[in-house]
């Protein structure tokens, strides 16, 4: 059951609203949480299948398009042997 200051913020950031409310909320808060991370480090975080990581790599977009979030910089993949 949510708290009245839970309803009242999720009411008030769209984000947090409608089908996708779940997986942003996991995102924003592994990001407030955690700091800065790579889609695939955010995937891994949160316990979700490699299969699954375009579903991440869309949200974070949305999110990186809408303002919630920002990119810090890039990161070079280390090559497997």
């Amino acid at each position: 059951m949510k708290t009245n200051l839970e309803s009242l913020v999720f009411s008030r950031v769209p984000a947090l609203r409608g089908k996708r409310a779940k997986t942003n909320l996991a995102i924003l808060e592994l990001l407030a949480l955690d700091g800065s991370q790579t889609v695939w480090n955010i995937n891994k975080l949160l316990g979700r299948e490699r299969k699954l990581y375009p579903t991440i790599l869309k949200a974070v977009k949305r999110l990186t398009d809408k303002g919630y979030v920002a990119k810090t910089g890039t990161v070079k993949m280390a090559k497997k042997a």
